[in-house]
């Protein structure tokens, strides 16, 4: 836009009579100099707000580093030579991008996916620290839903079923002004399904590609299959019953598929990606009529089954539900091309790639995390990718 900005300065400067006689018209003294002047000042204006567009305006935190959308430092390091190239599909070093020549293309990939309706659906606890929504993603409409919290600005009739409440009021509400996209997720930053080295939902957030969530119609967040692929659960097989919730869960997982879909012919197996946090297209959601939702949602209250398992249960059905097939585990290497941009890793087999995820011994994180807890009781080291 600049270029054309300064080729109208520079018209104007070539037509002095024209502009004499605008300059009488208006009472105001045009020259050839002024007009030039107008031109420039405009493109730095035009540049600023290029800019702006993407890289949101950040703030120091406590520790004195700047945080934004555009630029985000890696787990309390410098900015140096750091870009999260959202939808940049180039040669990428994992978990963040150098900045390189392709970040025009960057900018205009952002410019595109700015240009997506889109919300955050936030399935979260009244002690859930979510700032960081509002900080990161200023651009995107954010429902951060307050489940145990009755008298919350978004809450949910009934907190049962961990995050499913949340997700299936956020579409009965919203079922006739959705966005073109809507991603599912929890309400903290760090969580350790989150599919980053570090497990910064920030990043990974950032780097999603918009338009392959529209393409797949449902994609879920995570690309490395442990745990949930290949195959979590078989319905049919009454062989494994115990305490442990994936047995809970395998125990009674077909009769709640049945009640959840009456004409549905139970699969043998069940895989999917484990986290519920996923991204669904508008014409994926519609597809359905929201009476269906509804009938999930008291199908949720009224199933005599605890809020672990009855979650679990919409965790491994969703999939079925919007259309994919009982085993839904695309190929790690696919996955982290098409929905987050990273093309070039290394992928020593289908379910997983070097550098983008260690399974920790423990699912709750370390208070502090990430400047506390790395290298401790099982969580990987600071920058861990880099000695691979």
């Amino acid at each position: 836009m600049s270029f054309y900005t300064i080729s109208l300065g520079l018209l104007l400067w070539s037509h002095e009579e024209e502009i004499g006689t605008l300059s009488l018209a208006m009472r105001k003294p045009y020259s050839r100099e002024n007009c030039l002047a107008i031109a420039l000042s405009f493109t730095l204006v035009l540049l600023y707000y290029t800019y702006q567009s993407s890289s949101v305006r950040g703030s120091k935190d406590a520790s004195g580093i700047f945080r934004g959308s555009g630029f985000l430092p890696a787990y309390g390091t410098s900015l140096s030579g750091l870009q999260i190239a959202t939808s940049d599909r180039s040669g990428t070093e994992p978990p963040i991008e150098k900045a390189t020549s392709g970040a025009f293309r960057t900018a205009t990939m952002n410019v595109e996916k700015m240009s997506i309706s889109k919300a955050l659906i936030v399935a979260s606890l009244t002690s859930d620290d979510t700032q960081w929504l509002h900080e990161y993603f200023p651009q995107w409409t954010r429902f951060i839903y307050k489940v145990d919290n009755a008298s919350a600005r978004l809450t949910v009739p009934r907190n049962k079923g961990r995050e499913w409440s949340a997700y299936l009021s956020y579409i009965i509400d919203n079922y006739d002004r959705l966005p073109e996209v809507s991603v599912f997720l929890h309400g903290e930053r760090y969580q350790w399904h989150n599919e980053d080295p570090m497990y910064d939902g920030v990043l990974m957030i950032s780097k999603l590609r918009l338009e392959h969530v529209i393409e797949q119609g449902y994609a879920n967040l995570r690309c490395t299959h442990a745990i949930g692929c290949p195959v979590e659960l078989r319905p049919l097989d009454r062989s494994m019953l115990s305490t442990y919730s994936r047995d809970r869960t395998q125990a009674v997982y077909a009769r709640s598929l049945r009640e959840l879909e009456p004409n549905i012919t139970v699969p043998s197996a069940i895989g999917v990606p484990c986290g519920s946090q996923f991204g669904l297209d508008r014409s994926t959601i519609r597809s359905r009529p929201k009476s269906d939702y509804v009938r999930y949602r008291k199908w949720l209250y009224a199933a005599d089954l605890d809020d672990e398992i009855s979650g679990r249960v919409l965790e491994y059905a969703w999939h079925i539900i919007v259309g994919k097939d009982g085993v839904h585990c695309p190929t790690a290497s696919t996955c982290f091309c098409g929905l987050y941009g990273l093309c070039d890793l290394a992928c020593s087999d289908v379910g997983s790639c070097q550098g983008r995820f260690k399974l920790p011994k423990y699912a709750k994180m370390p208070v502090g995390w990430p400047e506390d807890g790395p290298g401790r009781d099982g969580w990987p080291e600071s920058r861990w990718w880099e000695t691979l």
